[in-house]
């Protein structure tokens, strides 16, 4: 739902890895923001969605890995009555741009280090976010 626009905001504030949604395009140097389920729909007026995310961080460098980990969970944690533009995009095009009220974006626990694989360190940080339809 809010994946691309989570993002953007990491592109913005960490240029130096690759970013991309629900998929890999690196072995190395690149960070990843994951939709992950979440409850079920609110079934009053409100129509909420408790929606979690996963943010997963490679980097050859494990001291870089960590450092972005933390920036990564300092970006986005804590966001906070927020509306935000959510590209929808087919095959590559975009076709609509729809706008969600974000209530909060919280962290469950701070980045966690997954460990090394092929000599490249891996880190994850999980949030969960309540979303609002958004009312002009």
């Amino acid at each position: 739902m809010i994946q691309r626009a989570i993002k953007k905001i990491l592109q913005d504030r960490i240029p130096d890895l690759e970013w991309t949604v629900d998929y890999r395009t690196a072995q190395s140097e690149f960070g990843v923001v994951y939709y992950e389920g979440g409850y079920p729909p609110d079934r009053s007026d409100m129509k909420s969605h408790l929606m979690n995310y996963q943010v997963e961080i490679r980097s050859q460098s494990f001291d870089k890995a960590a450092n972005r980990a933390f920036d990564t969970y300092k970006a986005i944690h804590g966001i906070e009555n927020r509306a935000l533009e959510v590209p929808i995009l087919e095959d590559g095009r975009l076709i609509r741009t729809d706008k969600h009220f974000i209530q909060y974006i919280y962290a469950e626990s701070p980045p966690i280090r997954v460990g090394v694989e092929n000599d490249i360190m891996i880190y994850t940080i999980n949030f969960l976010a309540l979303i609002l339809p958004y009312c002009e």
